[in-house]
């Protein structure tokens, strides 16, 4: 079939589309319930010891990454297994007893190494960007450096916001 869309409804229908969504749910709840708090403590602990920002972002993104990476890999795995085109019927249950019973417990953590060194770095970069660009936005709105730059910045009247 075509590609886009279309070409994908007409490859998989329409329920086809949405193969897999249970375990995405499955994997990406917990894995933020992990990462988000856990990315927040490893943060404060890191600028607490008076790490720089760079520092304190980085190594809480790559901490959060890989412990909310790897416990979270079993859905991820059921996930990819649903979602391949040649993946016998049934649906997430029965993926997993199929996994477990044919190919035992070590099934659901193939590939947790390459996961978790894609996944922690891809997310400290991320959240390191966020917080950079975050604090440039408190710098700007600050220091007005482009109003002044440009002739347009007029200084506050005290007393007025």
């Amino acid at each position: 079939a075509g590609g886009g869309l279309l070409g994908a409804i007409q490859d998989v229908g329409f329920k086809g589309l949405f193969k897999g969504v249970g375990a995405c749910w499955a994997r990406d709840i917990p894995f933020s319930c992990i990462y988000f708090p856990t990315y927040s403590y490893v943060k404060d602990k890191l600028k607490e010891r008076g790490q720089p920002d760079f520092v304190c972002s980085m190594g809480a993104g790559l901490i959060a990454g890989v412990l909310s990476a790897a416990p979270t890999t079993p859905m991820d795995v059921v996930k990819t297994r649903l979602q391949n085109p040649n993946a016998p019927p049934g649906g997430l249950v029965q993926t997993v007893k199929n996994m477990y019973i044919k190919e035992g417990a070590g099934s659901f953590f193939v590939g947790v190494g390459p996961r978790v060194g894609r996944v922690a770095p891809y997310l400290a970069l991320s959240l390191t960007g966020y917080e950079t660009l975050k604090g440039l936005g408190v710098y700007m709105e600050a220091n007005k450096p482009i109003q002044k730059m440009l002739g347009t910045y007029e200084e506050p009247i005290k007393g007025r916001r």
